[in-house]
Order: structure tokens, then sequence, then C-alpha cells
């Protein structure tokens, strides 16, 4: 079972990122996957 990510596990880089590349393309929603984690950005 997949363990839930702790606070401190959070890339708070990697979600501002995502989130600049939701503005900067219109889309609604992003999904970054890499290695076993995966970090999905949603309006």
């Amino acid at each position: 079972m997949a363990r839930s990510p702790k606070a401190t596990d959070i890339d708070a880089d990697a979600v501002r990122k995502l989130a600049d590349l939701l503005e900067e393309t219109g889309l609604t929603e992003i999904e970054y996957t890499h290695d076993d984690w995966s970090l999905r950005v949603s309006k």
C-alpha cells in the first residue's frame, strides 16, 4: 500500500513550478511522475 506524503515530503518548489505552468498554458490539470512518486496539480 502506498504511503501518504507528509508535509515535509512535499517539494513546494515543484508544486509552484507546476502551478505556474498551469497558468502559462491555460491547462486545468497537470501531473508529473518521477521514479516512485507522482505530483498532480489542478485548478
